[in-house]
């Protein structure tokens, strides 16, 4: 029986080692890049002014909705930089088309904070 417990001590050791190492090699990974399209997210807020300056909407809901993307396109794009330990590169910097794209998460995100 003794015999039994020291094989299965060394097993919870051996695991426990192997969990602390792949905790220290995630936390040292360089940052992933992703990318925005900046261009893509100031067309879709200009043809949503668009629309309501043409559905007859004031100016205080255009005024509203320029005031969201000043206050918070950056924090919105930093926090998602450092929960997810990424870089945010502008799309057209890019050129490989395999980058991850965060364009409709940041967009949802400012739409969020529009309501």
């Amino acid at each position: 029986m003794t015999e039994i417990y020291k094989y299965v001590i060394q097993a919870i050791i051996t695991v426990i080692i192997v969990l602390i190492g792949m905790i220290i090699m995630r936390h040292n990974q360089p940052p992933s890049i992703v990318k925005i399209d900046l261009v893509a997210i100031t067309t879709h807020y200009t043809e949503i002014m668009t629309k309501n300056t043409i559905n007859g909407s004031n100016s205080d809901e255009a005024k509203k909705i320029s005031e969201t993307i000043k206050n918070n396109l950056e924090p919105v794009i930093s926090d998602y930089a450092k929960s997810h330990n990424v870089v945010v590169i502008q799309a057209q910097a890019l050129i490989d088309s395999r980058t991850p794209d965060i364009t409709d998460y940041v967009i949802q995100r400012l739409d969020k904070k529009l309501r």
